[in-house]
């Protein structure tokens, strides 16, 4: 903090340890639909700032955009769930027992044995009752080769890369 008590260095910017924090905090009220002036003044940081780290912060552009995707496809998820005439796992695997055990016997009609078989098959495919087995393997049936590249890098190489990577 400065003299005064705020989070800003001697430049009377905002420490970079500070920030980050604020851009954390940012993040799911920006994606919530806050406004941006809402999210500044919720996180002590100006508009201007918000919008920055929207429109030109990579890893915060990339965190909008996967939580949005993630909130649509709950979404469409949730109103799937809700359709009833969408079948959840628990109805079909009811449909496929009371096919299966469709024998004539309990009143209804018999169903022929490879409709139950087919009704069997199925229910056991969504337990997870069958086992799919797959070898692999490399030339002329032998092992599969595989080739790991250690590339040694110094300190200061990876701090040059690590300036470029961010557009310093």
């Amino acid at each position: 903090m400065s003299e005064s008590g705020h989070p800003m260095d001697t430049s009377g910017r905002i420490r970079r340890t500070d920030a980050a924090t604020r851009m954390a905090r940012a993040l799911p009220l920006v994606v919530s639909g806050m406004s941006y002036a809402e999210v500044a003044a919720e996180v002590g940081v100006s508009e201007r700032t918000v919008r920055r780290w929207a429109t030109e912060d990579e890893r915060f552009r990339a965190a909008i955009a996967e939580a949005t995707d993630t909130a649509q496809v709950k979404a469409r998820e949730a109103a799937a769930a809700s359709d009833s005439s969408i079948a959840d796992a628990l109805e079909r695997r009811r449909f496929w027992t009371t096919m299966m055990r469709s024998d004539g016997t309990d009143g209804r009609p018999a169903l022929e044995p490879k409709d139950r078989l087919k009704a069997s098959e199925l229910l056991g495919k969504a337990g997870g009752d069958f086992v799919t087995r797959v070898e692999q393997s490399g030339p002329d049936g032998g092992p599969v080769q595989s080739e790991v590249r250690v590339l040694a890098v110094t300190i200061d190489v990876a701090r040059e890369l690590a300036q470029e990577g961010s557009g310093r």
